[in-house]
This record gives structure tokens, C-alpha cells and sequence, in this order.
């Protein structure tokens, strides 16, 4: 059953995600998503001579490395034809949620069995709960997964992405994207409206690795977007009803990963190009401290490093407009914090713990440099910074 206001455009009225820490659902009791919405089936699809074609030239997209036969892509390749071509809404998924599921999360796995620090168990329990949840309800999701898997398959075989099939992915994303919008505002229920705007930003963030768009620009465009995601998901509002910041605190623990990784990429770009964030961050509500985060999988910087990095972005825009603000709690924050020291899991060796915390101690030497540096002005040869230098460059 569709939601009323845009019929097709999403799958189902119960838009309420699933808690990232509740138990998985039942693979099998899932219900079925169908590749078509309810008002077409595979008997109203066109035959002509084109489609057919072009089914066959993106069937890289679909046919990975599986042991099952070709034909049960054949009709996936010839719905993602149709997308490029004749349909109106994004209700023709490239196929149902469980064995979707099941496929993404297999080279997801792959991808992350290469990584230095491992996801938990209980972490790849929580990243399945959210996709599936994503899957059954989002149909941008499905494609952008679709798409993703494909990536995933040429980095696993070290075989890179022809310039055409390059060329087939970001049309495949520009119709994506202009379907998603083919639906005026006013005539979306508040639900439709925030899968839209998920969906827009998920693939605005594919967008950037498969295309390699320039960050700042990608931040700066979708700066909007990112708002009112934030503010029409009231579990994403700050503890404080009298702030407009964006609170850190609740992007972090959000179900939504997209909204986590806009802003972490707004973090460390504000740092790394010396520019403003785009985004006012609360920092007031403390991080959770409970394990290994996710965003801490990707760069090693606990949540902690995340929060102060927040503050000293900024105070280096404060020092754009007026004298030095106050750095010095900022400081003593960095000096005094103690790292989460935390047995090796299962899933890792335990040297690895020992080498997790050499990693916290850089991020806190390199954000000691980077608050003396463009907040206080200091020189690279003065002694604070070149303490920290050398403690994380071990010379």
C-alpha cells in the first residue's frame, strides 16, 4: 500500500524506522517488495528493440560475482534501462528486500574485513537492522545500494569502472534524483517529505564517491537539505528547545547515516580547507561513550575528538569576525580527556587495541596542533606544537 499524496513514489505508510539496536527481523517474515508499484506489473513493460538493448549494456550493473545464474538479473537490468528512460516514479526497485539485502550485505562485509579496525558483530547486526528498514520503505535506497554493490565489486576485484560504465552510473543517478523531485512539496505527506529529503542527500553522498565531486561544494549545495532533514525528525533535535544549532550529539546516534556522514565530512572539511563549517554544531549534550562507534571505524577519531573538533571550528570563525575567544577550556578539554580503553573484541587481534589507542593520541595531538595554530596563531616551530608533533609522528 502507497502513502497518500504521491502514489508510487514510496512503499509503504509505516515510515517509522526500526531502532539501529533492536534485534534483526526474521528474513523470512519480511514481506515482499515488488519491482513494480501496484498500478504496473512486468506485463505493462515495454518491448521494444532499444530497451532490450540497453538492458543488455547495463548488465555489468546487476551481474557480480554470484553463483547464481544470469537470468535472474535479466529483468533487473531491463527495469534500470526503463529508469533511464520511460518511467515516473521509483516504485521499479532492482529487487526485493530480502535478497537485496542479503547481496549488499555481502559485500559490504568483504569491503570491511579490508579495514585496519573491524566492525563488531553487533555492529553488522545494527547496519543489516537499518538497511533492511531502508530497503523495504525507500525506494532510492534500493537503486543507490544497487549502484553502490557494483562499486564495492570493482574495488574487491581491483578491476576499476570503464569510462562508460562511469558514464551509465552518474545517468542512473541524475534520473534518480530527478525522480525523486517529480513530486511537488505540497503534495508530499511530512513522512514522503523526509524520504525525500534522505534520498536526495544519500545520493548527493554517493554522488561524491563515484564521482569524485569536490566536497566543499557538495556541503555548501546540500547545506539545505541537510536542515530540514534534521528538523522534521524530531529525535534529531537538540535537548535545548531554544537552540537552532545542529545538535552533534543526536546526529551521531541517528539511524540515519547519511545525515552522521554529511556531518562528519563537514567536521573534517572546515579543518582540513580552513573554512567555516557549514552547519552550527550544539555540543553541549555529551557524546555516548558506550564502544566503538561507527564514524570512528572510518578515521579512528572517537566522538569525544569529534565534539571538541566542533568547538574548535568554531572558534576559528570567531576569529574571523573579532578578537581570540576563549581556547583555554578548549585546551584543557584535549589535555585532560582519557581514552575508552576497551578489551579486543572477537572480531580483532589485541595488538590492534594497543594500535587503536596510538590512534586517539594522534587525533588529540593533532587537534592540540590545530587549536594553537589557526585559533592562536602559533608558529610551527614553537614549543606546544612541536611537542605534539612529535608525539604523533614519533620522532
Amino acid at each position: 500500500m502507497t502513502t497518500q499524496g504521491s502514489p508510487g513514489l514510496f512503499t509503504d505508510s509505516d515510515s517509522t524506522p526500526p531502532s539501529a539496536y533492536s534485534d534483526v527481523p526474521n528474513g523470512s517474515s519480511l514481506p515482499r517488495v515488488s519491482l513494480f508499484s501496484p498500478q504496473q506489473t512486468s506485463s505493462d513493460l515495454p518491448d521494444d528493440s532499444n530497451t532490450t538493448a540497453q538492458g543488455r549494456q547495463l548488465q555489468f550493473l546487476v551481474k557480480a560475482s554470484t553463483s547464481q545464474p544470469d537470468s535472474m538479473y535479466s529483468l533487473n537490468a531491463r527495469t534500470l534501462s526503463l529508469l533511464l528512460s520511460r518511467p515516473s516514479n521509483l516504485s521499479w526497485a532492482p529487487a526485493d528486500v530480502i535478497d537485496m539485502t542479503s547481496f549488499f550485505m555481502d559485500r559490504f562485509q568483504r569491503m570491511a574485513s579490508l579495514s585496519f579496525f573491524k566492525p563488531t558483530y553487533l555492529q553488522l547486526t545494527r547496519i543489516h537492522n537499518v538497511i533492511t528498514w531502508r530497503l523495504r520503505y525507500l525506494p532510492s535506497t534500493r537503486w543507490a545500494v544497487f549502484m553502490c554493490t557494483k562499486l564495492f565489486d570493482s574495488i574487491l576485484s581491483g578491476v576499476p569502472l570503464t569510462p562508460a560504465e562511469n558514464e551509465l552510473i552518474r545517468q542512473a543517478m541524475s534520473r534518480i534524483e530527478e525522480l525523486l523531485y517529480s513530486t511537488p512539496t505540497k503534495y508530499l505527506t511530512p513522512a514522503e517529505l523526509q524520504h525525500q529529503l534522505s534520498g536526495s542527500l544519500e545520493l548527493a553522498l554517493f554522488r561524491l564517491r563515484a564521482e569524485g565531486t569536490d566536497t566543499y561544494e557538495l556541503l555548501r549545495n546540500y547545506a539545505p537539505t541537510f536542515l530540514q532533514l534534521i528538523f522534521s525528525d524530531a529525535t534529531l533535535w537538540p535537548s535545548n528547545p531554544q537552540s537552532t544549532a545542529v545538535s552533534l550529539a543526536h546526529v551521531l546516534e541517528s539511524n540515519s547515516y547519511e545525515v552522521c556522514h554529511f556531518a562528519m565530512l563537514d567536521l573534517m572539511c572546515a579543518m582540513a580547507y580552513g573554512l567555516p563549517q557549514m552547519m552550527e554544531y550544539d555540543t553541549t549534550t555529551p557524546p555516548v561513550e558506550s564502544g566503538v562507534h561507527p564514524a570512528e571505524l572510518v578515521h579512528g577519531c572517537p566522538p569525544a575528538m569529534q565534539f571538541i573538533l566542533a568547538d574548535i571550528n568554531k572558534l576559528c570563525s570567531w576569529n574571523l569576525i573579532g578578537p581570540i575567544a576563549n581556547w583555554r577550556t578548549v585546551e584543557q578539554r584535549l589535555l585532560d580527556w582519557q581514552p575508552n580503553l576497551r578489551p579486543p573484541t572477537d572480531e580483532e587481534d589485541s595488538w590492534k587495541g594497543v594500535a587503536r589507542l596510538a590512534v586517539q593520541e594522534s587525533w588529540r595531538h593533532t587537534l592540540l596542533v590545530y587549536l594553537y595554530m589557526a585559533v592562536c596563531g602559533a608558529s610551527s616551530d614553537e614549543p606546544k606544537v612541536a611537542t605534539s608533533v612529535r608525539q604523533y609522528s614519533g620522532s
